[in-house]
Order: C-alpha cells, then structure tokens, then sequence
C-alpha cells in the first residue's frame, strides 16, 4: 500500500529509563520509546513502513539537534507503530520539535508529516536528572503523578495534554466511550446511554433541560419529559407517582396519573386526584384538561373532559370551549358545545349545542351541528337515540325524536319535525311547516302535518308521462293531471254499457275494521271485475271511479232522450187519438137532433 495522505492523530511518549523513589547513583541513557498513530486518508495504517526522524528547536525553522535517524520495516498495526529514538544529550530545557516523514517499505519517496510535533515533558526528564544529583530514578509499583488539586499534567499555560490518544487510555478501546460518530459492535442489555442508580437522566440544549427521563418507582415503566423545563408528570392522591407518561415538547403541560400522553402545546393537562386515572392523551393546542381515564383530546384550546360523573373513553377532536362529562362521548370541534351525563353521545360541530337531562339516563344522541340546538328531556323524561342534523335552536325532549334542520323546530317521542317552528309534541307525530314564522303544532299522536302555504304538490316523472296531483290555496281539492296531451290509446266509451255493468255492481255502507266511522261504497273486488282497468284487485282509483261515474251519466242521459222520444211520439199520439175521438162525438152529437 502506498500512502497517499499520512497524518498523526496522537504521539505517546516515554522514556525507556526506571525511576525509583530514592535516588541511586547511576548514568541516565538519552534513547526513548516513541509510539505513535498513522492513518491513511480516514482510515488506520496497517503494514510495513520507513521512518526519517530528525529533531528542532523551532516547528518551522531548520534548526536541527542531533542527528537524523531512520528506521525501516517497522510494523503497524490499526494505525499503531513503536520505536525507540535517541538524539544524543540535545535536551537541555528549551523546546524540542519533532520532525517525522514515512513512505511505505520500500518505495520510492518520503511523505512529510505535519505539523512537526513538540516533545513534552518526558524526555527532558534526562536533563532533570542532572538537576537532582545526576542519578537515575527508579521506581518500582504503582505511580501517581496526580497532585493534591488541579490537572494531574500541566504543559506549558494548558490544563491538559495535547495529542493523547483515548484509545489508549487503560487499555480500553473505542466499544468502551460512546463516541460523536456512533458506535458499532455494541450489544443490547450490555451496552447502554443511561444511568444505573435511581437519578434521572437528562438531555440539555444550550444548558437548558430538553429531555428528562425519570423512573418513579421501583421496576416501574419510566415517565418521558421533553419540552421546556416547566413541564411536569405529578403526584396523585395518595402520593403515587405516575408511571409510563410521556410529556414530547410544549410548555406548562402536566400529566397527574399513569399511561398518560401530552403530544405539546402550551398548559395543558391531565387532572384527577384518584387513584385509577391512566390512559389519557391531550395531542396538544393551549389550556385543554382531560381529567378522566382513557380519555383522548386532539387539540385545541379550552376544552375539557371529565371533572364530574365517570367519563371514560370519551373523545374532543379540537376546537374551543368544547365539554364532555359522560362516557365514550365524542365532539368532533365547534365551540361552546356540551355532552352532559350518559353515554355514547356524538357532536360533530357547530356552536353552543348541547346533549344533556335532568337527572336521568341518556345516551346514543347526536347533534350534527348548527348552532344553539339541544337533545334535552322535559323532565322527568329521558332522552335516548335522538338526532339533530343541524340547523338553529331547535330541541329534541324525547327519545327516538328527529329534526333534519331548520329552526326552532321541536320533536318529542319517535317525532319528527322540520321547517320552521314545528312542533312534532305528541309521539310518532310528523310534522313540517314552511318559512312562516309562527308555531305549527301537531294536534295527535302519529298524525302527519303539513304547513304549505303555497300548495301541495305530488308528481311522478318528467316529460312525457308527468303525472301531477296538487292542491293549491283556495282549490278546495285536489286537482290531478288530465292533459290529453299525457294520453294514449284513446277508445270510445260506450255509456249505455257502462251504466248497464254499473247497474250490476254492489254499493254496500261498511266502515273500516276498528273504526266505527260509516261510509258507503263498492267492493274493489266488485269494481274490479266488472271494470278491470288496472293490476290491482283491493284498491279503487278516484279516476276510475269519476270515468265510470261520467260514463255511466252519459249512458244514462242517451237513455233519457230515447225515453224522451217515445214519450214525445206517445203523445203525439195521443193527441191525433183525442181529435179522432171529438170529431166522432161530435157527429154522433149531430145526427142525434
């Protein structure tokens, strides 16, 4: 391998010499161990290689001491290579500048390495020597050269040393330090970022706290707290920390039970003081409380769940000023809008709209939206399954009772109500009423009520085959469609006929089974089987019933002039018979004198 770019990462210096704590007379060698750590490129140097080594007194200057030394064929292994230099007695006290250049066993060329690496203190400890009697030091065990206070090595004015490979330190390799780049060969349950005592542990940004992890009690899933400092996992009743909660960012949120989420935002918070309150999540938004178990708030701001009867597993998307105080209840946003006592009650919007009684149970109403309307029972009612679409003001006080919309409609028991200030008030009543503003009250039980002052009108299709029955303002009846535009396979009627078939047909008085009212008709079986105008056999068609009528006139009336000519011809007769007579009286008369 022939290097390219070759730069030290840490020298290691050393003398080869013994020291011991009492001084013995003995001559000080000048060689020492020199380690140190090529790289090629990023990556460490493996192999054989050739080094020059020449010593300064100057890093830039040539001003070399001593000689210049070589050494060929040195081994290194991951980056790491050991030899021993010696420069002479050139190390007098003043500074020594290292100067190294290596090529790959046998190339060509010497690559210079840089910058040129400064001597500490080590190797000067040949002139110290002089200084202390000229013995040699030895010394034998462990040595500590940590003074009482301060770094245990000093060079120059740094409170550290320069170019120490931590690598190295103990023995340890890099699997031992979690380092800036990561790491790699770890192995879970042995290796780990964390403490091993009951402290907390913390992340800071800036000296600010940004994530705090904190295990309250023993064996207990830990409590998660990101966000600013200022956001807090509490205490319940009884003193019992809650455990498994996770607060991600925001500020001046607060979680006060177990298994409990606060996604952001700003103050929010899960408040119950009694034991059992887990499971709650705010997503974020500003001031929502969520007081209750399993219950959830998206967002928003002002909103609340809880604080009253249980209210478990109930659910405020968003929006403003929203409240739920019964179980599994839902409110999609809107503002202002309330679900009281029950369960399984749903608003999806809207403004100031309300599910709620006075005392008793009720549950599995909905409010679609709209403004100001309410599913509330006349006490001492309950309330139970009904609907409001949308729309304003409008009440449901019963259960089972549904108004599509509109305003200030009302509906009661299985009711139904829609338009303006309809009032379906008796059960089963259904009731619509047009834009006029004034109360349209249904008079009894499952009656259908129309308020349409400008008419009533039924059609059946488009186009060619429009059928249209109407009634309008001061009509008096219904009216349906004769066009003979509409018609097709136009026949004679033959009304001496008809009235003789209509002659054979039964007309009964009856009422109907479990009404006493009379009336008095034909049998549609009868009708039918003399005048078979349409499939079915048990329903009479006023049509029909008005053709035969009509028919059966005209039939009549040619019958009439027959009757009148006859009678006229009679008396024609009649009249010739009397002259015939007067005129033989009176000549029987004559011939008498």
């Amino acid at each position: 391998m022939k290097p390219t770019k070759l730069s030290y990462s840490v020298l290691l210096l050393a003398l080869l010499t013994s020291l011991v704590s009492d001084i013995v007379a003995a001559p000080m060698g000048t060689a020492f161990t020199y380690q140190g750590r090529l790289v090629s490129g990023t990556n460490a140097a493996n192999g054989l290689y050739d080094f020059t080594f020449a010593l300064f007194d100057d890093p830039g200057t040539w001003s070399q001491k001593g000689p210049t030394l070589a050494d060929n064929g040195v081994p290194a292994t991951n980056g790491l290579f050991t030899v021993t230099l010696d420069f002479g007695n050139v190390f007098d006290g003043n500074g020594r500048w290292l100067a190294v250049w290596v090529r790959t066993n046998g190339a060509a060329s010497y690559t210079q390495l840089t910058p040129r690496q400064p001597l500490t203190p080590t190797p000067y400890a040949v002139f110290a020597s002089s200084l202390s009697s000229n013995v040699n030091q030895t010394f034998t065990g462990t040595v500590d050269f940590s003074p009482i206070s301060g770094p245990p090595f000093t060079v120059g004015n740094s409170a550290k040393v320069v170019n120490l490979n931590a690598d190295l330190l103990d023995g340890l390799d890099s699997t031992a330090f979690w380092q800036l780049g990561g790491n790699a060969g770890t192995t879970a349950g042995v290796h780990f970022l964390g403490t091993t005592d009951n402290q907390p542990l913390e992340l800071r940004v800036n000296s600010q706290r940004a994530m705090r992890i904190v295990q309250t009690q023993t064996d207990a899933v830990p409590n998660i707290i990101c966000g600013s400092s200022n956001n807090f996992v509490g205490l319940m009743e009884g003193d019992d920390r809650g455990v498994g909660d996770t607060i991600s960012g925001g500020a001046g949120n607060s979680i006060y039970g177990d298994y409990s989420t606060i996604g952001g935002g700003f103050q929010n918070s899960t408040i119950k003081n009694a034991p059992g309150h887990r499971g709650t999540t705010i997503g974020g938004g500003v001031g929502n409380q969520c007081n209750d178990p399993y219950a959830t708030i998206g967002g928003g701001e002002g909103n609340s769940v809880g604080a009253g009867d249980p209210t478990t597993h109930s659910t405020i998307g968003g929006g403003h000023s929203n409240h739920i105080g019964s179980g599994y209840g839902t409110i999609a946003g809107g503002d202002g809008n309330a679900i009281g006592r029950g369960s399984c009650d749903t608003i999806s919007g809207g403004q100031n709209n309300a599910i709620h009684n006075a005392g008793n149970s009720l549950g599995y109403n909905a409010i679609g939206g709209g403004q100001g309307n309410r599913i509330v029972p006349d006490y001492p009612g309950i309330v139970d399954r009904g609907v409001i679409a949308g729309g304003q003001d409008n009440v449901v006080n019963g259960y089972f009772g549904t108004i599509p919309g509109g305003q200030e409609n009302a509906a009661t028991n299985y009711a139904f109500a829609a338009g303006r200030r309809a009032k379906a008030n008796h059960d089963g009543a259904f009731v619509w009423a047009d834009s006029t503003n004034a109360d349209f009250v249904s008079t009894a039980k499952n009656e259908v009520a129309f308020r349409c002052q400008g008419g009533v009108r039924f059609t059946s299709a488009t186009g060619g085959g429009n059928q249209t029955v109407s009634w309008t303002p001061g009509s008096a009846s219904w009216s349906f469609s004769s066009d003979r535009n509409l018609k097709e396979g136009i026949a004679t009627v033959d009304g001496k006929a008809v009235l003789e078939r209509l002659s054979r047909l039964s007309v009964a008085e009856w009422n109907y089974k479990g009404y006493a009212q009379r009336h008095i008709g034909p049998m549609a079986q009868d009708f039918h089987a003399l005048f078979p105008l349409n499939e079915s056999e048990t329903t009479l068609n006023s049509a029909d019933l008005d053709g035969v009528a009509l028919a059966a006139i005209k039939g009549l009336n040619e019958v009439v002039k027959e009757k009148d000519a006859e009678i006229k011809a009679l008396q024609q007769s009649l009249t010739e018979l009397k002259s015939v007579v007067n005129t033989l009286l009176e000549k029987s008369n004559g011939g008498g004198r």
